[in-house]
């Protein structure tokens, strides 16, 4: 990772009697905001849209179903920012 300048975004799990660093705390909090905005969009396709389990065999096609998904999660949220700024 090192060679390809990537950086370590692993969220740390706490643990009863180990504290977390001063240095732990700003990576947390940056890595959490994007983990949660991410988990809020796929929790809303998971339960509103049946994306719970795939019934299509084939990686490709699943890739493909997800694609889809994403894209109707954009064109739903751009209606929104449409109608309150419109």
């Amino acid at each position: 990772m090192r060679d390809h300048d990537i950086r370590d975004r692993v969220q740390r799990k706490g643990q009863r009697n180990r504290r977390f660093s001063a240095e732990d705390l700003p990576v947390r909090v940056e890595i959490g905001g994007t983990r949660n905005r991410v988990a809020v969009i796929i929790g809303h396709m998971r339960r509103l849209w049946g994306l719970v389990k795939t019934r299509l065999m084939a990686l490709a096609r699943t890739h493909a179903q997800f694609q889809i998904a994403a894209v109707g999660w954009i064109l739903q949220s751009g209606t929104k920012f449409r109608r309150m700024f419109a």
